[in-house]
């Protein structure tokens, strides 16, 4: 059942890559090709539009593989803007009507290694949620977590309440790890502040 599953979420993640439109001047494409890592964080807005949100990846040990410390900027409707500052390394990417941002890799880092996903500024959302969607080849294991502690036990979290941190444990360079695909999403909820009117007496 959980192998189904697996294969499930990994042809669902490639099937985006392949359907996803093509990408304006001056943007890249990111494409899969035979394997290695992709991860893909993503923002859906719910409700009144949001003046913004901001997500903060930072990855550990240093490797060439991953960069250390990024800000993803997505826009009022949740789509990916360079407007926050230092993306080095990722590109928009394009699934369907909707867009995010990518870190693709035809190799994995020297040593397995986590990423931390803290979405930072949440445009003021009154409420945020996130999920993890995952496929691995070449072993079996839950890549993310919000929970504190040691890889690889406390890995088992597929969604959670608030802006994180989001933990992702990345494989490292392995002849049996061939593919990793994580895409973490936040969900921002905005409910419009009720407007309270004077009581309008005549007599």
């Amino acid at each position: 059942m959980h192998k189904a599953l697996l294969a499930a979420v990994v042809l669902s993640l490639l099937s985006a890559v392949a359907a996803a439109p093509v990408a304006e001047a001056g943007e890249v494409e990111p494409t899969i090709s035979g394997g290695g890592l992709s991860l893909v964080v993503m923002t859906h807005v719910v409700g009144e539009p949001s003046p913004g949100t901001v997500v903060q990846v930072e990855c550990t040990p240093d490797d060439p593989v991953l960069p250390q410390y990024v800000r993803l900027g997505f826009d009022a409707q949740g789509r990916a803007t360079v407007a926050a500052g230092d993306t080095q390394g990722w590109q928009p990417y394009y699934p369907f009507l909707e867009s995010g941002w990518a870190l693709r890799s035809s190799v994995f880092p020297a040593a397995q290694s986590t990423c931390t996903l803290t979405e930072i500024d949440t445009g003021g959302a009154t409420d945020v949620a996130w999920t993890c969607e995952y496929g691995v080849i070449g072993v079996l294991r839950f890549p993310c977590t919000d929970e504190p502690g040691p890889p690889p036990n406390t890995f088992a979290a597929t969604l959670g309440a608030g802006p994180g941190p989001v933990t992702v444990l990345i494989e490292a360079e392995s002849p049996t790890v061939v593919f990793e695909a994580v895409q973490v999403t936040f969900t921002n909820t905005y409910t419009a502040e009720p407007v309270n009117t004077a009581p309008n007496f005549t007599g």
